[in-house]
C-alpha cells in the first residue's frame, strides 16, 4: 500500500493477538501507523482510528 500513488496515505492500523512489545516496532516497520493488541475495548478501538483520521 505505502508504494502506491493512491493509497500510500491511507492510514494503517494494524492488530494482532501477539505481544504489544514484540509487535509494536514490526508494525510500524511494515507501515503501520497505529498498532493495538487484543483484546482492546471499543472505546480504544474508537480512539486510535480518531487519531488516524485526524486531518492535523
Amino acid at each position: 500500500m505505502r508504494a502506491h500513488p493512491l493509497t500510500n496515505k491511507t492510514p494503517i492500523l494494524m492488530i494482532s493477538g501477539h505481544d504489544r512489545y514484540a509487535m509494536d516496532a514490526r508494525a510500524r516497520e511494515a507501515g503501520a501507523n497505529a498498532f493495538l493488541t487484543k483484546p482492546f475495548t471499543l472505546a480504544q478501538l474508537r480512539q486510535t482510528i480518531g487519531v488516524l483520521l485526524d486531518p492535523r
